[in-house]
């Protein structure tokens, strides 16, 4: 992680230990409490946070992985706006979308590195759980949250995510108060959650490529259980459209893509829609410049797996998951045709199976 990078998330983590709700909380909502299982994967791009009721269906939240703490927030909040105020009903911290379209200062990401898995995805857990939750829950129990990482970071931050989300959280969230109490955490290796999901699927001996935004974690399971550890590649998409955005600068003036404008882009090529950046007056096409990025980098991302999966000639399944399977799809099908399965799902399949891991034995989901 950069120098500004680093910088921002010290800001950021600052802004949320003056977020955290003292004093009275006032009595103008309802007192009901529900108890919740949750699990949670904060990817590079995206955040996905898997909730389960007591007797009740899973509700499946997704925001962009990014935060700003510099707000001008419209009179009325969109479903997908996350935010969170202070004791004095000031926006003190927007996630998500809100970043995106409300911010007027720094929009902090912390892609890459080990950063980030510490107190700067705390809020985007709570706002999911509190999202979940719904409008008339002051109060939510979390007996377990079960939370992904890369295999190559556990060791490291497992006992620091765990401690910053162990605990009562007091927030105000869209105006309301709301106590998320987490009395247990469980941290995973991403690629172990994700075989957790599949484990119907995942008969015989089967090649695991978990495919996300910063990294591609692939392994080889038995019968739904892992028999080796993960192995890493710092590749991913998100480095993908690094290039395109470098192409983009090269061809139209150092015009870079804003947080909003690369989330757009991504959206747009996984609908296989058109999309255009405003410069100098006029709007410019840039999903080709993506699309040819995808075209030059998949077969290198796709050949250094290749370049494992040989070490288990064994294998009778490989199965694609995470974010890649949305969007370099037929550059996976091409490479192992005949051969490959698209998990059903793919985005959440490490937050869905954080939630299993956590003892969630039936996903009746709901978007």
């Amino acid at each position: 992680m950069d120098r500004t990078t680093r910088a921002g998330l010290l800001r950021l983590t600052a802004a949320l230990r003056l977020a955290e709700l003292g004093g009275d909380q006032g009595d103008d909502m309802s007192d009901e409490t529900i108890t919740v299982t949750v699990g949670a994967d904060i990817g590079n791009a995206t955040s996905i946070i898997a909730v389960q009721p007591e007797g009740g269906k899973v509700q499946v939240v997704k925001l962009p992985t990014a935060a700003a703490f510099s707000l001008r927030l419209p009179e009325t909040l969109d479903r997908d706006d996350h935010v969170f105020m202070n004791q004095y009903g000031l926006a003190s911290l927007g996630l998500g979308m809100t970043a995106l379209r409300w911010s007027t200062g720094e929009v902090i990401t912390a892609r890459g590195g080990a950063d980030r898995y510490g107190a700067f995805l705390v809020p985007f857990v709570l706002a999911g759980v509190a999202a979940a939750a719904g409008s008339k829950v002051r109060r939510v129990i979390v007996p377990v949250l079960a939370v992904t990482v890369p295999a190559k970071h556990h060791a490291q931050v497992h006992g620091r995510v765990a401690a910053e989300l162990r605990k009562t959280h007091q927030r105000v969230y869209r105006g309301r108060p709301v106590t998320i109490e987490v009395r247990a955490v469980r941290v995973y290796q991403e690629g172990q959650a994700a075989l957790a999901a599949l484990a119907e699927k995942a008969k015989g001996n089967t090649i695991l490529i978990d495919g996300g935004g910063g990294q591609t974690h692939v392994a080889l399971a038995r019968d739904g259980k892992l028999r080796t550890d993960p192995v890493t590649r710092e590749t991913g998409l998100q480095k993908v459209i690094d290039l395109a955005d470098d192409v983009i600068a090269r061809l139209h003036g150092d015009r870079r893509l804003t947080p909003l404008e690369r989330y757009e882009l991504e959206r747009a090529l996984v609908a296989k829609q058109p999309y255009a950046i405003r410069h100098a007056g006029q709007l410019i096409p840039v999903d080709g410049y993506a699309l040819a990025m995808y075209d030059e980098v998949a077969p290198l991302i796709i050949s250094d797996i290749q370049s494992i999966v040989p070490r288990w000639q064994s294998a009778e399944t490989i199965i694609l998951g995470g974010g890649q399977a949305l969007h370099l799809r037929r550059h996976y099908e091409a490479a192992f045709p005949g051969q490959l399965t698209i998990a059903d799902r793919p985005d959440e399949l490490n937050a869905r199976g954080a939630l299993r891991l956590a003892g969630v034995a039936v996903l009746d989901e709901v978007s």
